[in-house]
């Protein structure tokens, strides 16, 4: 996925929103652009363009928290991991459904 760049993870020692956009939806092992045909209940994953989500590492624990599209759509974000300079958000839709390009607040 050459348009995913890695996620700019500066804001995470800030505790303010942001606005992200989200770059990729991985579920069940692939990629997907958007999160409508995903079951309802199933777990989902989001990279962002730049988050201020503290991902697990160093022994550090993640951060947990929500991504928002006012009144469209939020995901219950549960876990934050690093995978090679790309911070995945994995967690449970609450409402509504996520598009690749969309922008979102963190």
């Amino acid at each position: 996925m050459p348009q995913v760049t890695k996620t700019d993870d500066s804001a995470k020692y800030g505790r303010e929103n942001i606005t992200s956009k989200i770059q990729a939806i991985y579920h069940a092992k692939k990629f997907h652009d958007s999160t409508n045909d995903i079951p309802e209940g199933d777990q989902i994953g989001l990279i962002l363009d730049k988050t201020n989500f503290y991902a697990e590492q160093g022994g550090q624990e993640y951060d947990t928290g929500r991504i928002v599209i006012d009144g469209q759509a939020e995901l219950d974000v549960q876990n934050v991991q690093l995978y090679a300079g790309y911070v995945l958000h994995t967690g449970y839709m609450k409402y509504g459904r996520f598009d690749v390009g969309d922008t979102a607040i963190a």
